[in-house]
């Protein structure tokens, strides 16, 4: 039902401010109903002025951490923009390339219970993903669908199995595995903006302590960031590995020792995914109508 309902809110064909925005709209109805997500893809826009941000766009006079920014687009479908001066978070305005570490930050003075001694609190900063000093002086969020701008970075959000399936289609483009790495803090703002930034790659990320509390991120969450000019391919191939059996939800069955005796429905469901396979390969590609031997006599596995 909640799927339905923030598909419900994605025109593909309504005309928005920005280039490719009808792209942009099938790419987030794609994700939600490929991925069954349960919030909205989320654009990331780093501008290098303030000048940048269009007049339709509110910076949120009270403070807000970055990772609220997130959430407000990714929660409630809102687009907002956020300035040196008005994000109160000094861990996101200095990985997104707005201003540098604080003194206390850098030289790990400041008690944020992340390291047992400064020397360790200090390798853990420099250790963070970080886009140049001065490259950007403001960052929009919104859905996917609502963007003023093509996106810089897009994160999804969701379950480890949902993560599973973006990472099923960047192996199915490329065969590489996705190198990650975290530390569990500054989780939304350095994995998920800063790494695929300065990467030019898709970073898996884990949402931090601020993500989940001020994020409302969940327990059972995770988040991918990718950059906008990859976004397509990426769904694309979604939909590929959809069609090669990869689906989502993950069907669940039991196998037992010997055989397959899958109950009724599984059985059918099995049947169909082999006859699939075989016809989009040319013949019994994986094997499953060998025959196995036992000391009872001979016998298919679908028998």
């Amino acid at each position: 039902m909640f799927i339905s309902r923030i598909a419900a809110t994605i025109n593909p064909t309504q005309n928005r401010v920005g280039a490719s925005i009808t792209d942009k709209n099938v790419l987030s109805e794609k994700l939600i109903r490929l991925l069954r997500l349960r919030a909205f893809p989320v654009s990331v826009n780093l501008l290098k002025s303030t000048q940048g941000i269009p007049r339709t766009v509110k910076i949120p006079t009270s403070g807000y951490t970055f990772c609220q920014l997130v959430a407000l687009a990714r929660l409630n479908g809102g687009a907002q923009a956020g300035t040196v001066d008005s994000i109160v978070c000094a861990f996101a305005t200095s990985v997104l390339g707005m201003t540098d570490f604080p003194e206390d930050i850098r030289t790990g003075k400041r008690p944020l219970r992340i390291s047992r001694s400064e020397e360790n609190y200090e390798k853990f900063v420099t250790s963070l993903p970080k886009i140049k000093t001065g490259t950007f002086e403001a960052v929009i969020t919104s859905p996917l669908h609502k963007t003023p701008l093509d996106p810089t970075i897009v994160i999804v959000s969701g379950t480890p199995a949902q993560m599973m399936r973006i990472l099923n289609a960047i192996t199915w483009i490329s065969g590489e595995r996705i190198q990650f790495s975290s530390t569990g803090h500054a989780g939304v703002c350095a994995e998920g903006v800063a790494a695929p930034y300065l990467a030019g790659k898709p970073q898996l990320g884990i949402p931090c302590m601020g993500g989940r509390m001020f994020g409302l991120h969940q327990d059972d969450e995770m988040l991918m960031g990718i950059p906008g000019d990859q976004l397509e391919g990426i769904v694309k191939a979604v939909e590929e590995t959809e069609k090669a059996g990869l689906t989502f939800p993950v069907m669940g069955w039991i196998c037992p020792p010997k055989g397959l005796a899958l109950m009724p429905i599984a059985r059918e469901i099995w049947k169909i995914n082999r006859t699939q396979i075989s016809k989009r390969t040319g013949g019994d590609r994986f094997g499953y109508n060998r025959r196995e031997k036992s000391s009872k006599g001979a016998r298919t596995w679908d028998s």
